[in-house]
């Protein structure tokens, strides 16, 4: 397998994939985890809120409709623009940054930073702690950092090389190797629709829960929950998925 480049997600979030992403998850469970963003964050009316990355908007478009004052953060042009197209058809205001998430400058002062859809991960060891420490600066002093990503407790508990499933008419393949001296995962994507086919690379880093609470630690966060998904069943080895809620200071 000839693996992916560190900058990999520069290119990857288009075409076939804009279809996949739309099929992956529904508004009804779009609506559910905004419903346990907000159940664990427990904000005031009007806090402010940042989304890094927000994609295509989906979770900071359902913050807003709750009074939230939303800004998100993205680098795909494409996502970006599927966001403020949403935004302006729900007249919904909401602040859009064009940046990637190592590259985080929305301003101070935010009650909450979100992370979800498992984007943590998408750059390299130091990328992610500069985004850590990024967020960090971005908080007021008792802000909330609230995100999801996979970690070695969730995604090499019963690891499968090869996968394939479907995102409405579009067949998704994926051939994984993961590579234990760096903890990263890669991936060759094969995306089939008709007589349609498109190919992306693919590399995340993983890290162990102890490595992120490390991580946060440095960026002068303190972890203060971590559950197992968003029904927030508690953590354990072979949960979905990681779900941890941080808060700058102790």
């Amino acid at each position: 397998m000839q693996r992916a480049e560190d900058d990999w997600h520069r290119d990857f979030f288009d075409g076939l994939w804009l279809q996949v992403q739309r099929q992956s998850f529904s508004a009804s469970e779009n609506t559910e985890i905004v419903d346990s963003i907000v159940d664990i964050l427990q904000l005031p009316a009007a806090a402010r809120v940042l989304d890094v990355p927000c994609g295509d908007g989906r979770t900071a478009l359902e913050l807003a409709t709750r009074n939230f004052e939303l800004t998100g953060v993205e680098s795909s042009t494409a996502m970006l623009q599927r966001a403020r197209e949403e935004a302006d058809r729900r007249q919904l205001s909401i602040s859009w940054i064009q940046q990637d998430m190592w590259s985080l400058n929305a301003g101070t002062g935010f009650a909450a930073a979100i992370c979800p859809w498992t984007s943590l991960g998408y750059g390299t060891r130091k990328q992610d702690q500069v985004f850590f420490d990024a967020v960090a600066g971005s908080l007021d002093d008792s802000g909330l950092f609230l995100f999801e990503t996979h970690v070695y407790e969730t995604l090499l508990h019963g690891f499968e090389e090869n996968l394939a499933r479907r995102a409405g008419d579009v067949l998704v393949v994926e051939e994984r190797d993961f590579d234990t001296e760096q903890g990263r995962l890669y991936t060759d994507w094969t995306f089939l629709r008709g007589s349609e086919q498109e190919t992306r690379k693919s590399a995340m880093q993983l890290y162990t829960v102890r490595e992120l609470d490390s991580m946060l630690g440095r960026a002068g966060m303190t972890t203060i929950a971590s559950w197992g998904s968003w029904d927030l069943d508690a953590f354990e080895v072979g949960a979905p998925i990681l779900v941890q809620l941080a808060r700058k200071g102790g």
